[in-house]
């Protein structure tokens, strides 16, 4: 992008890409705090959908339920 003449085609597909790929991305953020907000309430929604699990620990408690899913 940086390299790309000013004022070209290429900069601009590249800038229009961009600017769509960060309004999805802020979407996504967005639909995933309603849902926390939805499932964990407003106070705890986004204190749990924040939590890392410690290291050493798989992702998932039950792998059997993620896959039936």
């Amino acid at each position: 992008y940086q390299r790309t003449p000013a004022g070209s085609p290429k900069k601009f597909d590249a800038q229009k890409q961009l600017f769509d790929m960060m309004a999805h991305r802020m979407h996504v953020d967005s639909s995933m705090e309603l849902i926390g907000k939805l499932l964990f309430g407003s106070e705890k929604g986004p204190e749990i959908l924040k939590a890392v699990r410690p290291a050493g620990q798989p992702l998932v408690d039950d792998w059997g339920c993620l896959k039936s899913m």
